[in-house]
């Protein structure tokens, strides 16, 4: 058990092919784990990551070849997990809610190639559920992404070549999944659903 306060419960800089499992790394109104840049190959697994905080993050990834399994990464305050440029990073068989407002995806990944989120429960009742920002070669697969208060289940903003199949998508009070500016990408084999009969399932503009 790890506190952070104000602080990261877990910070690794620099720091490689570390394992981190059966954990409880609560940031309060700091991170809950922060991956920051050359701390890579790392692997988390049966751990909860939580941060209450604007700003915070449950988990927080600048790094390459990390895996996170069978994990709980919560924010009430903003994104629970965001993966930011580095490539090659897995999620899998974890539970990714986050109550933030406005924009705050539970799970954001930005301007990072070839991340994979497998066998994954995204939520966020306030905001959108998963959002690819700048993403390229991203799968996402076997999966969940729920979003509510009038954004969208899935969003691609801005990228290319990004892969979801075999998931749930669902919306509250807009489309379940919306491409925007984003080429190449595809979603397929999958279940798409809005609330709100005034929105396309799957909205594309333009790209």
């Amino acid at each position: 058990i790890a506190t952070g306060n104000a602080w990261s419960a877990l910070y690794l800089d620099a720091s490689s092919s570390n394992t981190i499992t059966r954990s409880y790394l609560n940031g309060g109104i700091g991170d809950g784990a922060y991956i920051w840049i050359d701390s890579n190959w790392n692997v988390i697994s049966h751990s909860t990551m939580t941060s209450t905080a604007g700003n915070k993050y449950g988990l927080f990834i600048r790094a390459s070849s990390n895996t996170i399994s069978d994990s709980f990464i919560h924010n009430s305050g903003d994104t629970a997990l965001e993966i930011w440029t580095e490539p090659g990073n897995l999620v899998m068989d974890s539970t990714v809610p986050s109550l933030g407002t406005g924009y705050s995806p539970a799970l954001n990944i930005v301007s990072a190639t070839s991340s994979t989120i497998t066998r994954c429960y995204v939520s966020n009742p306030n905001s959108i559920g998963l959002s690819l920002d700048s993403a390229e070669y991203t799968s996402i697969s076997y999966s969940t992404a729920i979003g509510g208060g009038g954004w969208y289940g899935l969003y691609y903003n801005g990228g290319s070549s990004n892969t979801t199949t075999h998931s749930n998508l669902y919306a509250g009070g807009n489309a379940a999944a919306r491409g925007a500016q984003d080429w190449y990408s595809n979603v397929y084999d999958s279940t798409l659903t809005s609330d709100d009969p005034s929105y396309a399932t799957l909205e594309a503009w333009p790209g």
